[in-house]
């Protein structure tokens, strides 16, 4: 276990009271909780009395195994997932994520297995389906505003950012015929 700071007297803060139930609810180790919170195990325990959660809702035993996630744009502790921050970084990450995770799911769509449900045939090109991935990373992330691959002589894809903030899939099939 980490050396814990002497708090002793000092508030509890909202986030770390959030980090205790959480935790007692999750079934964590007492000497897991205080370790998260820099605070010592009988803090933690006078802290769960006064919120009223059961003795026996967290184990005693600490299990080496666990991982301790913190947020990685403001340090805040978190029992489960850093994700799960309420910080405006953190927030603003998941919402980059989100938006990633749709557009990679439209290219599934449009290109990938599910092409032929939209009548399309298939890129069975991973090469091209993983460019097509980091385009979307690369447009989420603001890196480009948008771009258009020609795959194969008559299919292109168009990604692009909207207005509003979306990233757009598109896929755009020509029959040239020439007499």
């Amino acid at each position: 276990m980490s050396e814990i700071i002497n708090r002793t007297g000092q508030p509890w803060a909202e986030h770390e009271d959030a980090v205790l139930i959480k935790g007692y609810k999750n079934g964590k180790p007492v000497l897991l909780i205080a370790e998260t919170l820099n605070r010592s195990p009988g803090s933690v325990r006078g802290r769960a009395s006064l919120l009223n959660l059961k003795k026996g809702q967290a184990a005693d035993d600490y299990e080496p195994s666990l991982e301790i996630a913190t947020c990685s744009h403001c340090g805040q502790a978190n029992l489960s997932d850093p994700l799960d921050c309420n910080c405006p970084e953190a927030r603003r990450e998941a919402r980059i994520q989100a938006q990633i995770d749709k557009a990679r799911e439209r290219i599934k769509q449009l290109f990938g297995e599910n092409a032929a449900e939209r009548g399309f045939a298939p890129i069975h090109s991973t090469d091209t389906l993983d460019l097509m991935n980091d385009v979307v990373t690369l447009i989420a992330n603001h890196a480009i505003k948008n771009a258009t691959l020609q795959i194969t002589g008559r299919c292109k894809a168009k990604i692009s950012l909207t207005a509003k903030g979306s990233i757009k899939v598109g896929r755009t099939e020509t029959t040239t015929y020439q007499l």
